[in-house]
């Protein structure tokens, strides 16, 4: 594992653990843990990804009135 943040120009070092980047499988200090933070090329994709999931969910969550 690397010991150093893969951000360019940051040279924090990395957790124990670590903080892995689920799209671009980079290593990233609590900085930049965020794909919003590294800058991730996959971005459009995440975003892509998310807006699905909360439109299935708020479909689920569709609250319709009975006709009486």
């Amino acid at each position: 594992m690397v010991n150093r943040c893969a951000f360019s120009g940051c040279k924090n070092k990395i957790l124990s653990v670590g903080i892995n980047c689920h799209k671009c499988k980079l290593y990233f200090c609590s900085n930049h843990r965020l794909p919003e933070e590294h800058i991730c090329p996959h971005m459009q994709e995440i975003k892509e990804e998310a807006y699905a999931n909360l439109s299935n969910t708020l479909q689920q969550q569709k609250c319709v009135a009975t006709k009486i």
